[in-house]
């Protein structure tokens, strides 16, 4: 019997050292923060006042408009398109169908700047994709009114990515199978 043991613990001991050589330190596949960024490829950027903002982090999403945003540090610019379609739009701060913002801090809520006047060219859109290009200029101005405004030239988003949001109605209690007594026999009928 103790013959046994020790064969039993000589082949353990080889059978464990074999798996000492095991990569542990992150070899088993993709790292869960390497996340894909559709638009790492993508151009969103303008000159405010002859300094070039260049955005860092773009997002774009379809929902009831198309809302665009780049931010930089604690900055962000954001364009709202309410029907976007290939074309040139003006940048009023009365329009409803298109508006520019910009906030130069967005940790405080101190300066809010939105677009007064100037022009935005769609100059490629594909809905189907969800890819949009185009060109921007104007005039930002304080929403309160207070400080200066600021002159957007030069700006352009090329080949932004945006994804579109689709509402899913999920049923409401009334809406779901069965009377709800909890006494079905699991069979899927009552």
């Amino acid at each position: 019997m103790p013959k046994y043991i020790f064969s039993f613990l000589f082949v353990s001991t080889l059978f464990f050292i074999s798996c000492d050589n095991e990569p542990l330190d992150g070899g088993f596949g993709e790292d869960i923060n390497d996340v894909f960024d559709p638009n790492g490829d993508a151009t969103f950027q303008v000159r405010l006042n002859e300094t070039l903002y260049v955005a860092e982090e773009i997002t774009a999403i379809q929902e009831e408009a198309l809302e665009l945003s780049g931010k930089k540090g604690n900055a962000e610019l954001s364009i709202n398109i309410s029907n976007p379609t290939v074309g040139t739009y003006t940048l009023s701060n009365t329009s409803e169908e298109l508006i520019l913002t910009y906030v130069p801090n967005n940790t405080s809520a101190q300066t809010f700047y939105i677009a007064t006047s100037g022009e935005l060219t769609i100059s490629s859109y594909n809905e189907e994709i969800g890819i949009i290009s185009g060109t921007f200029s104007g005039t930002l101005s304080e929403f309160v009114g207070l400080g200066e405004d600021i002159q957007m030239t030069e700006g352009i988003f090329e080949d932004v990515r945006f994804i579109e949001v689709i509402e899913i109605e999920v049923p409401g209690d009334d809406e779901l199978p069965g009377d709800g007594d909890g006494n079905g026999d699991g069979s899927g009928e009552d």
